[in-house]
């Protein structure tokens, strides 16, 4: 401490503080110990030259001599640069790197909390980020929170002191692009560790080209890993296909895939469909354990299920475990069903050319059918002969607006040439459009032979030739399975019930099919499917006997026999009745989808994912003339305000909008223009869902960060065991002196010193008489 203002003067202190707690001496310009000795040794000998031939006393020359030398090493001092200095280090502390995950995985109870109930992942990350040792990483290192999920944020604190990570809503969770972008904002300052607060599981695992990198800049990876240190298994409800509208007492079919990852693979469960409401478990299919085959397993469950009653109704498919294990995810253990039961009469024309047998048999099922209003007509009649159904017609249907009044057209054996070009362009129209169906039952005579080249040709399910020959045998009947997902041929007591066997037994005169026609496999259209097909192989494979095929928006189905009748001979009305009552339900199905309205607006599926564009388009009546038109799209959750879209006119008609949903949900598109939503009808309903690639796969991902940890020299722990990791972070800091100066060689006190010493050996060399 240099406080007394004099002295401070003499040494010409100004940058040094007076209270500094200590002052030391040092050199601007140093010189090595050695350099000091040869200088100390060349001053002593100039000293001694300069003197020793002089008369003068032995002593007073010696004294001489030590002034000379003195004041030349003192010169010396001078040019080195004498300084006074307050010691002063200027600290870069290192950086720490904290990456929180905040992936939607992390909303998984896979763990268990301090009073051992199910916790989440969450939750063990919001009590590290609350208050943990981590803190005490502020005092060498600086520390930076980030959240990472598809991007990477930071992260503030909160008013407690802790770290303020939000919610764990992210949909992916990119673990390489977060530590890439991480080191990327520590500005050229040096990183000692990065310290992963996650599960482990990513879509996007560090590369090498990264890992290299960490190694080479001498960054520790260490990792809290979150969840479970043994996997649970997961059972889900991986994909769902049902009907969206039904008719009353329909048998209607349900699809889902369940899906079993790891342990669940191992336990016996249960598919159930249950009715919201109610509760009740409509229909259930057991899942045997599965142990062998790849991981996850992919089971297709049928699941069917005939509606009590009308309106919108809401099922439920949900995945049970026989054991009450415990499930990763029991949130995707279940998937809603929601189904609008419409209560009407199935409106169906049946137009044939002769009364064969099966017209017979058919035309007095759809009389005495309840939910079928049927018009029957039968060209080869004469003119007093009273046309049949409930709602006779005395001629084919003419207009868009006769065609409309039916959901269904069955088409016998007739020539094409009973309708004109109009009335099968309507009828064209009507199935890709409006959703009719169309059922066409194969004859001797006509069908298909003479539709080939009419506008119907693209709605039949197979290609020409259309002169097919009858097959050579007698053949039994049996299901392929793309009849469970329709719900048809279910003609046992139990709709579920394997297919009768009487049915194909080539034993029984009746259940064989004398008469069909040959379908050649390979003439088969791509979006073809068969719903039955021959017992017997015919050239070396089934023969198709029922196909069915999407046109548009509706269904196609085409009959290859006419002697179903024929099963009558053995029990009755029973299996014909199930067998064209489900058949024609199932292709009248999808007219309930679109309905008569005058406005059309239509989704490419009827799914999207959030984040996803999605193609609408709209329809506008003729003559319509409009540069856009306004479209809202409605939540079904009335706390979700509803989106404004616009279609605009594109090449060849019609009008298109995208539209990008942000949130999930049951969304339904409809024209913000009340005029236009009255011409609208419902509109378009599609299911808003998440991607869920985070979930597919959730368990926790520990050899990852093992791996990691392994490569980079870190370490994995529980988060109990926390502290253990803090104490092993290196410390990289940089520390730089920085000392505060005042230079001594410019000072009042070195001129003063530099004058005594001149002065005094002039004066001794005065004394001497040498002057």
């Amino acid at each position: 401490m240099i406080a007394w203002a004099p002295v401070r003067w003499l040494l010409g202190l100004e940058a040094i503080p007076s209270d500094a707690p200590m002052v030391r001496w040092a050199w601007e310009r140093p010189l090595a110990p050695w350099a000091w000795a040869t200088i100390l040794a060349m001053a002593a000998v100039v000293a001694w030259l300069s003197y020793r031939r002089m008369d003068v006393a032995h002593g007073r020359r010696r004294m001489l001599a030590a002034l000379r030398a003195v004041t030349i090493v003192f010169l010396v001092a001078l040019v080195a640069g004498p300084v006074l200095e307050v010691p002063r280090e200027r600290v870069e502390p290192d950086a720490v790197l904290v990456l929180a995950d905040r992936s939607r995985s992390l909303e998984i109870e896979d763990t268990t909390g301090p009073d051992g109930t199910p916790s989440t992942r969450d939750v063990a990350l919001r009590a590290i980020a609350a208050r943990s040792p981590l803190d005490s990483l502020g005092v060498e290192h600086r520390v930076s929170w980030f959240g990472f999920s598809e991007a990477l944020v930071p992260l503030p604190r909160d008013a407690g002191g802790g770290v303020a990570v939000g919610d764990a809503v992210g949909e992916r969770t990119l673990l390489a692009q977060a530590i890439d972008q991480a080191l990327a904002r520590t500005s050229g300052r040096p990183v000692s560790a990065i310290i992963l607060l996650t599960d482990g599981r990513t879509t996007d695992p560090p590369d090498r080209a990264l890992v290299r990198r960490l190694q080479s800049e001498g960054i520790v990876v260490s990792s809290v890993a979150l969840g479970a240190d043994a996997a649970l298994g997961d059972a889900s409800v991986a994909d769902l296909q049902a009907p969206r509208r039904a008719f009353v007492r329909d048998l209607v079919p349900v699809e889902a895939v369940v899906e079993r990852r790891g342990p669940a693979r191992l336990r016996a469960m249960r598919a159930e469909l249950v009715d919201r409401s109610t509760g009740a478990v409509l229909d259930a299919a057991e899942l045997a354990p599965r142990p062998g085959g790849t991981d996850p397993s992919r089971e297709p469950v049928q699941l069917v299920a005939t509606p009590p009653g009308s309106g919108d109704v809401t099922w439920e498919v949900r995945v049970v475990d026989a054991s009450a294990a415990r499930d990763l995810i029991p949130a995707n253990d279940r998937r809603a069903v929601p189904i609008a039961i419409v209560d009407r009469p199935v409106r169906i024309l049946y137009v044939d050319g002769y009364p064969r047998w099966e017209y017979r048999y058919l035309k007095n099922l759809l009389q005495r059918e309840r939910s079928v209003e049927s018009a029957v007509m039968l060209l080869s009649a004469d003119r007093d002969f009273a046309q049949e159904g409930n709602t006779p017609i005395a001629r084919l249907p003419r207009t868009r607006e006769e065609f409309d009044r039916f959901d269904l057209v069955v088409i016998g054996d007739m020539p094409a040439s009973f309708f004109t070009g109009e009335q099968l362009a309507e009828v064209r129209r009507a199935v890709s459009e409006r959703g009719m169906g169309l059922v066409v039952i194969g004859g001797a005579r006509s069908t298909p032979r003479s539709w080939a080249g009419s506008a119907l040709e693209d709605l039949l399910p197979f290609s020409g030739p259309y002169e097919l020959d009858r097959l050579p045998d007698a053949v039994n009947l049996v299901p392929a399975p793309p009849a469970s997902r329709m719900g048809v041929m279910r003609l046992s007591d139990d709709p579920k019930g394997a297919f009768p066997e009487e049915l194909r037994s080539p034993d029984e005169a009746w259940s064989r099919f004398e008469w069909a026609q040959r379908i050649a496999p390979a003439s088969l259209k791509p979006a073809a499917e068969v719903l039955a097909h021959s017992l017997q192989s015919v050239d070396g494979a089934p023969s198709p006997l029922v196909l069915s095929m999407r046109y548009g928006a509706g269904l196609v189905t085409y009959v290859a026999t006419d002697e179903v009748w024929r099963w009558r001979n053995g029990r009755g009305e029973t299996y014909p009745e199930r067998f064209w009552i489900q058949l024609l339900r199932a292709a009248a199905r999808p007219s309930l989808g679109t309905g008569r309205e005058e406005v059309r607006i239509a989704v490419d599926t009827g799914r999207a994912i959030v984040g996803e564009p999605v193609r609408i388009e709209v329809e506008m009546p003729a003559g319509t003339q409009a540069a856009r038109v306004a479209l809202e799209a409605v939540a079904a959750d009335s706390g979700v305000s509803p989106v404004e879209v616009e279609a605009v006119p594109v090449a060849g008609g019609g009008f298109v909008a995208t539209w990008t949903p942000e949130s999930i949900g049951r969304w339904t598109l409809r024209p913000r223009e009340s005029t236009l939503a009255a011409r609208a009808g419902a509109g378009a309903v599609i299911e808003v869902s998440r991607d869920d690639a985070e979930l597919r796969d959730a368990e926790a991902d520990r050899p990852l960060l093992e791996t990691l940890a392994r490569e980079t020299g870190g370490r994995v722990v529980a988060p109990a065991d926390l502290a253990t990791l803090v104490a092993g972070i290196p410390n990289r800091s940089i520390v730089t002196e920085n000392p505060i100066r005042d230079a001594l060689w410019n000072s009042p006190a070195a001129l003063i010193a530099l004058l005594s010493l001149l002065g005094a050996e002039w004066v001794l060399r005065r004394l001497s008489r040498l002057v």
